[in-house]
């Protein structure tokens, strides 16, 4: 996993990510699928019924590409003392990233977007599979 991307870069601005209100929409947490492809990071708002059945999202965002270097879910959470975190995961069937890599998913995002606090969660983390039911139900 390289350390840039030029579809990643910001100006370093701690609210990078909150400029664009990823954290809530209408009142409500959001939940995001993305994919990380040698050319860039795409990723948008997923939910229950988001692309129900149709297609992985994940391939929908590599463009089906051959090289994907890292796909899951996302989702902006406050941490302590309002300071607001990237809480990103590796749940993705379609290119099953391995737990072991997410101490590099981890470092990809802090270099990509100084000042934002990240935490990477494996897919099957307990605490991590409440908030997504928590976001799944709020918009149900």
């Amino acid at each position: 996993m390289g350390q840039s991307s030029s579809h990643t870069s910001t100006s370093g601005s701690e609210n990078a990510l909150l400029d664009v209100e990823l954290e809530i929409r209408l009142d409500k947490p959001v939940l995001f699928t993305y994919a990380i492809t040698s050319t860039g990071w795409y990723f948008s708002e997923t939910g229950a019924s988001f692309f129900k059945d149709m297609f992985s999202k994940h391939m929908l965002h590599a463009n089906v590409a051959l090289s994907v270097k890292y796909a899951g879910e996302f989702h902006i959470e406050k941490g302590h003392f309002g300071k607001y975190k990237l809480v990103i995961d590796n749940n993705s069937g379609t290119y099953a990233p391995l737990k072991e890599d997410l101490p590099k998913l981890k470092e990809f995002f802090e270099n990509n977007f100084p000042g934002i606090l990240v935490e990477a969660k494996d897919r099957n983390d307990d605490e991590l599979k409440k908030s997504r039911q928590e976001i799944l139900d709020a918009w149900a």
